[in-house]
């Protein structure tokens, strides 16, 4: 497991794979990083690096502006620890 999915990073993670909706073929989140940070309780400023961290270690990645997906790697992770 990596050491950033201890705290606020995995229940971010988790947040994206709850509101993970599914249209035609595509999958993705449509919440934006301000109403996860709402659901939270953390700040949009925390949730915007976790999702850039997200993003850099393959876990996320940006479809359109506020459409995120979570990479098959991701939900794999996910179904792992829960």
């Amino acid at each position: 497991m990596h050491a950033v999915f201890i705290t606020n990073h995995y229940r971010v993670l988790t947040a994206i794979y709850n509101h993970t909706i599914t249209i035609g073929d595509e999958s993705y989140c449509p919440l934006r990083q301000k109403e996860i940070a709402t659901e939270l309780g953390l700040s949009r400023i925390a949730v915007n690096k976790i999702f850039l961290e997200l993003c850099q270690i393959g876990y996320l990645c940006k479809l359109a502006r506020g459409k995120w997906k979570l990479t098959d790697e991701a939900v794999a992770f996910i179904h792992a620890t829960s």
